[in-house]
């Protein structure tokens, strides 16, 4: 099963998710507005699940090569909340501009 769902065998389109941190680590922390269901071996989602993509404040994508080699892994999902740990194969060149860069998370 995919989406995100608050049980084991219907997706809820009315839930709301919200990136509330993002740390140096590349550690991503998405509230959701209601509990969800824990699916198992969700540490194996991969790019059929979610759609990970850096923006721009206006909301087109950002053409920077950085942001093309990267890797994101889901390191837990607790009742109201997801992990994501972002690997990027040159950290040290994020977010080098002055504007700020968005990341933009789709559920599928």
């Amino acid at each position: 099963m995919t989406g995100i769902t608050r049980n084991e065998t219907k997706i809820d389109y009315s839930l709301k998710a919200k990136i509330t941190s993002v740390t140096l680590n590349g550690e991503v922390t998405v509230k959701f507005s209601n509990p969800i269901y824990k699916p198992k071996e969700y540490e194996k989602y991969n790019d059929t699940h979610l759609e990970i993509t850096f923006v721009k404040a206006d909301g087109s994508k950002l053409d920077i090569e950085v942001y093309e080699d990267y890797n994101w892994t889901i390191t837990d999902i607790h009742l109201n909340s997801m992990s994501i740990k972002l690997d990027f194969d040159k950290a040290r060149e994020i977010s080098m501009l002055q504007d700020k860069d968005y990341i933009q998370i789709r559920f599928k």
